[in-house]
């Protein structure tokens, strides 16, 4: 195992402790954590189920990964000390879920990310009558970051950094926002990253539509670009805006950006613990 992956390994094993004492104070019997990012945090192994089940069953000092049977090798290899259950499509998944949590009256599920039609699963085959939000609690073990997270999240951002002097090229009239998004995508892979989630590419009018998809516009002179776009090292991603004119910036254009610039530094002169 190389020094990352035990690094990743002892804060996974640390985090499903501290899962497990945050429980026995809130006197809960079980816990159901479905979210592929908290089950990546708890267990190491990081996946996208799609519309198949996948959770971490915990239960008094034991925890059970329930996986799809295509991911059953991978989250046997990547799964840091949590024995793996998998199930094929046409299976009933909960027969797992049962077999790993039993009976329980109050259980511990990720409200957020929890379905209706999974809560009333919950209910009819383990017994669930108080579901207990523990999202808040993941939330706060993952902000305490480990050096080998920071370290992942700097790689994340530097990757990001560079993706983005990339683009300090300019983008070009006639260049449509959909082909520019694919290129930020094609730069990201070629660093040995993903992209933290879609590409956006703005152009013109579109830059002031929020969360505009990108589409089959061309770029004009003298248009606005907006570019939002972030790198995911190994699931830690970087995340940034920035801003680009097709051509030369008029004077208005400048006196705008000098505006929002000012209110960012100033914005970061301010920032400090507790403000």
């Amino acid at each position: 195992m190389s020094e990352s992956s035990a690094l990743s390994s002892t804060k996974a094993i640390a985090s499903l402790a501290d899962l497990r004492l945050w429980m026995a104070h809130q006197g809960l019997e079980a816990a159901y954590v479905t979210s592929p990012v908290s089950i990546a945090y708890l267990t190491g192994f990081r996946a996208n189920p799609h519309e198949r089940l996948m959770a971490l069953a915990v239960r008094g000092g034991s925890a059970t990964l329930v996986v799809p049977a295509i991911e059953r090798d991978r989250a046997a290899t990547n799964s840091h000390q949590v024995p793996v259950q998998a199930w094929r499509d046409g299976e009933d998944p909960y027969a797992l879920v049962l077999e790993a949590l039993g009976q329980c009256v109050r259980l511990g599920v990720e409200k957020e990310h929890l379905t209706v039609r999974a809560a009333e699963s919950l209910g009819s085959v383990v017994g669930a009558r108080e579901l207990v939000d523990l999202a808040p609690e993941l939330r706060r073990l993952r902000r305490n970051k480990s050096h080998a997270e920071l370290e992942k999240l700097e790689r994340a951002c530097a990757i990001t950094d560079s993706v983005a002097e990339e683009l300090r090229a300019g983008p070009r009239p006639g260049q449509s926002e959909l082909a520019l998004a694919v290129s930020i995508s094609a730069a990201i892979g070629e660093r040995d990253a993903a992209p933290s989630f879609e590409p956006s590419v703005q152009s013109g009018p579109n830059s002031a539509i929020p969360h505009h998809n990108p589409g089959g516009r061309k770029l004009e002179a003298g248009d606005l670009v907006l570019f939002d776009f972030g790198a995911a090292f190994e699931g830690y991603p970087g995340d940034l805006t920035r801003m680009a004119v097709v051509g030369a910036p008029t004077s208005r254009q400048r006196e705008v950006y000098s505006v929002v610039l000012q209110a960012h530094d100033t914005a970061i002169e301010a920032l400090r613990a507790g403000a």
